[in-house]
C-alpha cells in the first residue's frame, strides 16, 4: 500500500490541475485494483498529503492552496487550536469549529491575521479521532434532546425521537457520531446507556467512555472465564500463608503481594509474589485479545 501511495503522490504532483478518482484509476488500473487505489487516495487525504475539493477532485497540498491541514486541540473554553506539521498554530473560534472535536484531523480555510494571531475556520474534518461522545438526555417542551458533555458543547447531534423514547431525562448515553454533517446536525448512533448523571461514578464513567475505555467485558470473554480451571495441583499452594497485597485501594490490577516469616533460627524470610498472568491468558483466546486492548491501566483522578 505504501508503494501505491508513493506512486499516486508522484502522479498527483506531476499534474498541473485537479485529478479525479476515475482518472487515477485509468492510469493505475493495469497494476492495482480500483478498491486499493481508492483506499490509498483516502489514506493520503487523511495524512494531509493531498486535498479534495467539493467536486471530489484531488491535488497535492502546496502553500498557495489557501488552506491548512493539521490536528485540532480544543481548549477549556471550547475554542480550537490547529497545529500543522511544522508546528504553526491557527486559532479557531468555537463558532467556527463546524463540529470538529479534540484530536480531529481537519482542514482550515479563510486564514487571516487578527491582531497578533492567525485565525481560520474549519472547512472539513478529514479524520475523526474521537468518535465516541457522551450526551445527557434533556427535555424541552416534551421533546427529548441531547447535550454533549465535551469541551465543544456547541456540537449539535441528532438522534431519531423513537430511539430516545426509552431513555429518561438525565440519562447519559454513549453515541457514535458520523463524520459528515447534515444541515447543522451530526447524526448520532446510540451505542448504549452508561448511567444517570446523578450516579456517584458518573464523572469517571463519562471520562472513560469518551476516551474509548469500556467498563464491561465482551460476552465471549465472560464465557471463557467460566472455563478457567480451578485445579492448582501442579502449582505451589501458598494459601495457608499470610500474604498481603501492596496495591492501593483504587488499584485496577491486584497482582503484587508480599509475605514475611520468622524462621526457627531467628532470620526473616521475605516473600515477593507476582501474579502469573500468562498461566491464564493464552494467545489466541478471547481473554488474550481483550487483554491486548487493556494492557495499560488507566487511573482517572
Amino acid at each position: 500500500m505504501e508503494e501505491l501511495q508513493t506512486k499516486l503522490l508522484e502522479y498527483f504532483n506531476e499534474q498541473k490541475r485537479n485529478v479525479t478518482i476515475e482518472e487515477a484509476n485509468e492510469v493505475f488500473k493495469d497494476s492495482y485494483e480500483s478498491d486499493d487505489i481508492l483506499t490509498a487516495i483516502v489514506m493520503l487525504e487523511k495524512q494531509g498529503k493531498i486535498f479534495r475539493n467539493k467536486k471530489n477532485q484531488f491535488q497535492v497540498w502546496h502553500n498557495g492552496i489557501g488552506r491548512i491541514y493539521g490536528t485540532i486541540h480544543i481548549t477549556s473554553k471550547g475554542a480550537g487550536i490547529l497545529k500543522d506539521e511544522e508546528g504553526n498554530v491557527t486559532f479557531i473560534h468555537r463558532d467556527f469549529l463546524n463540529g470538529a472535536l479534540n484530536g480531529d484531523k481537519a482542514i482550515v480555510r479563510e486564514i487571516k491575521m487578527v491582531k497578533d494571531r492567525q485565525e481560520g475556520k474549519v472547512e472539513k474534518i478529514i479524520d475523526r479521532q474521537q468518535h465516541n461522545v457522551v450526551c445527557e438526555v434533556t427535555s424541552f417542551g416534551g421533546v427529548r434532546k441531547l447535550k454533549p458533555l465535551i469541551e465543544n458543547e456547541d456540537l449539535k447531534i441528532k438522534v431519531p425521537q423513537v430511539d430516545l423514547k426509552q431513555y429518561y431525562e438525565g440519562d447519559l448515553l454513549l453515541l457514535n457520531i458520523d463524520l459528515e454533517r447534515q444541515d447543522e446536525y451530526f447524526i448520532g448512533n446510540i451505542v448504549k446507556r452508561l448511567c444517570h448523571k446523578d450516579d456517584p461514578k458518573s464523572d469517571i464513567i463519562t471520562i472513560a467512555a469518551t476516551h474509548g475505555f469500556d467498563f464491561d467485558f465482551p460476552d465471549e470473554v465472560k464465557e471463557e472465564l467460566k472455563l478457567v480451571p480451578k485445579d492448582i495441583s501442579d502449582r505451589e499452594d501458598l494459601r495457608d500463608k499470610i500474604i498481603f497485597t501492596i496495591d492501593g485501594e483504587d488499584t485496577k490490577d491486584i497482582d503484587d503481594a508480599l509475605s514475611l516469616e520468622i524462621l526457627p533460627n531467628g532470620n526473616y524470610k521475605l516473600g515477593v509474589h507476582i501474579a502469573d498472568v500468562s498461566h491464564y491468558v493464552k494467545p489466541g483466546t478471547a481473554i488474550y485479545n481483550e487483554a491486548l486492548k487493556r494492557g495499560t491501566s488507566v487511573y482517572m483522578l
